[in-house]
């Protein structure tokens, strides 16, 4: 298990370092051919597009957290304590529960 763990790391790791080794290469050209000013400018570009994909992805996890996972948690933990289910075998129902609900509150 920690041998795949290890492999995966490390073919991200070597995916991120083609992509770091690419856009250093894009931006020497730039700064080659353009000038200092348009590098700034790619950097400032580049920084902005991290910066809008790391937003989205927390505001992602955030939903996926607060709508859906807190919710089944706390319906599965009440149910729990009414009926004859244990907490785990009833957690997936809440859970396709809130997604099917959210899915419709999100598609209304």
């Amino acid at each position: 298990m920690i041998i795949k763990v290890f492999h995966t790391l490390q073919q991200s790791l070597f995916s991120l370092k083609e992509w770091l080794d690419w856009f250093l290469g894009i931006n020497f050209y730039i700064r080659d051919n353009f000038g200092v000013f348009a590098q700034i400018v790619l950097c400032i570009f580049a920084l902005y597009f991290v910066i809008l994909l790391v937003t989205k992805l927390v505001k992602a996890i955030l939903h996926l957290v607060f709508y859906i996972i807190l919710p089944s948690f706390v319906l599965s933990l009440l149910a729990s304590l009414f009926i004859s289910y244990s907490f785990f075998n009833i957690l997936p129902f809440f859970v396709c529960l809130m997604m099917g609900i959210n899915l419709v509150r999100v598609l209304k």
